[in-house]
Formats: C-alpha cells, structure tokens, sequence
C-alpha cells in the first residue's frame, strides 16, 4: 500500500516529466545544429584557404625585404612568376635587364648608407616566362628596426600603364612628324585637328582647315572616296587603306596613301575617323617602306580618341 505523500510525489514527477522531456528534446535540436555548423566549418575552410591564397596570387603588387647587398631575404607575394624557393637567398639583381640592375643597385646602396632613407623609382624585371615587366618601387631602410632587420622594398606592376605611355608616346611623335598628314574628322566630315604632316604634304595651315572639309583636297571632277571608307569602318569594318591622290594648295598632284581609322572616345563609341596620309614612293623607295609601315602600324595600333577631342590644331 502507498501512502497518500508517495502518490502525491509520482503525480508530481509525472507532471514534470512532458516539459524535462521538451528542455531534452530542445537541447539535442541545439546539439545537432552546432553539429552541422561544425561540419559547414570543415567544408568551408578548404575554400576559405583557396579564397585566401588567390587573392595574394591574383593582386599586382607584393613586398620583399632585401639584405644591403640586394639578397632577398623574404618574399610576400611575389610577381614574378618564380616559386618563393628560386628567389630566397638570390641577388635581385639578377632578375634585372643589366642596366636596369646597375641602378637598383646604387639606389640600394644609397638607402643602406642613411638610415630610414626612402626611395622612389620605376625598375623592369624579367619574369619566369622571359618576359620584362616594369615595377613602381619604393624602397625604404629598416635595417635598424629589430623586427625587420632589413631594406623593405614595396612595390606595383605597372606595365600596362607603361606600355601604354610608350604607344601614347609614339601615336604623338607619328602625329607631329612632318612624314605623316593626320587629319581627325567628325562624323559628318568636318576637320577637328590637322597635324603638322598635312600642312607639309598639303600646303594649308590648320587654321584654314579645321571646320572645313577634306574634300578641298580633291582636284575638280575626282570622286570623294572618302565618304565610302567612312562608312565602312562605320559599319563596324576595318582600316581602309588605299593609293589615291589629292590637290595641295599649290594646285600640284599629291599621290598617297590613305588610311582612313576610326576614332572612338573614352566609351568605345565611333566618334569619327582620321585621314592619315604617307606620300608615295617608286617601287623600293625609303618612302615605299615608310607607306608599309604606316600601314601595318595603323592596324595593329589603331589611333586613339584623345585626337578626336582636339578642336584646334596640333
């Protein structure tokens, strides 16, 4: 027989016992999903190593810390394209062209005599694959720093800027060569800028030009053969280049060739074109080379749209 405080307890526990069982129930739940955040965790490291070591691998620019005599005493990232093992412990020097690497040497050596002294430059290299890439360099003392113990040499490729100074350098030196008439041309035909070659080869200065048009230059009766080409490369053709002939100011016969280039601005858009002219020359002539390298130099470096954005002339 049980007593009434035993049958009082039981009631009790039973009561208790729905709600301990949905703490127990809530508890696994919070253990089975920490369970899987554990194992989203394991999957998502492997990734988040990878997602780690591409950002270095892909950013255009790193640190080395050089010893005074130019031995790379560590690497952070390095462009190059050589594993860390090749250029640990190698002169830097010897991943230079020969003039380059004569002056990174005394600029280091300039650094290492002052401490804290700071240096600015730009210095070409030659990558894994042979090829030459230039580098923004800042090169800065620590040797004195206890952690470092070194010269720290930060730098940024900048090769497609410099390649591209280079070609901006040379569209301008073809657009003020005397050899060469370029002529840039809005849509409807009218001149925007006419360089110095054309007032050689043609006999009018740019005052006299720009506004007017290229047909001008046309002896009376010959057909415009301009407007064609400027429709083709419109279309979304390519260079048109081409013999032909046009009437200086003296009325005497210019024979050339033509080369009609689109002009684009800054978004791509066709802008208008340009007429750039070489005098042509006998068969075997200086002048017959400089025509096919006009030429070839056209298409392969089509000019760009700065020239179209110059109402006045050169």
């Amino acid at each position: 027989m049980f007593d009434n405080a035993s049958v009082t307890t039981s009631e009790v526990r039973a009561g208790e016992l729905p709600a301990e069982n949905q703490r127990l129930r809530e508890e696994l739940s919070r253990m089975h999903a920490w369970a899987s955040r554990m194992d989203s965790n394991e999957e998502q490291r492997p990734l988040e190593a990878r997602r780690f070591h591409a950002a270095p691998a892909n950013n255009r620019s790193g640190i080395m810390l050089l010893d005074p005599a130019g031995i790379v005493l560590e690497l952070i990232h390095g462009i190059y394209g050589f594993p860390h093992s090749r250029l640990v412990g190698r002169q830097v020097f010897e991943f230079m062209p020969a003039e380059v690497a004569g002056r990174f040497r005394a600029d280091l050596e300039s650094v290492a005599r002052n401490p804290g002294a700071e240096a600015c430059s730009e210095y070409c290299v030659v990558d894994a694959s042979g090829a030459e890439r230039w580098l923004d360099c800042v090169m800065t003392d620590r040797l004195e720093d206890p952690a470092i113990q070194a010269i720290v040499v930060d730098y940024r490729d900048i090769t497609d800027a410099k390649l591209a100074g280079e070609r901006l350098a040379l569209l301008e030196s073809i657009v003020e060569s005397p050899e060469w008439a370029v002529v840039s041309q809005d849509l409807a035909g009218r001149i925007l800028s006419w360089s110095p070659g054309a007032v050689e080869l043609y006999g009018y200065t740019a005052e006299e030009m720009i506004g007017n048009q290229t047909g001008v230059l046309l002896a009376p009766g010959q057909p415009d053969d301009e407007p064609a080409a400027r429709q083709c490369i419109g279309a979304g053709g390519s260079l048109r280049s081409y013999p032909t002939a046009r009437l200086r100011k003296d009325g005497s016969r210019a024979d050339i060739r033509l080369t009609i280039a689109p002009l684009r601005d800054q978004r791509q858009r066709l802008a208008g074109d340009s007429h750039i002219a070489v005098p042509r020359a006998p068969a075997g002539g200086a002048g017959e080379k400089m025509e096919s390298a006009a030429e070839t130099f056209l298409e392969s470096r089509p000019l760009p749209s700065r020239n179209q954005a110059k109402p006045i002339g050169w």
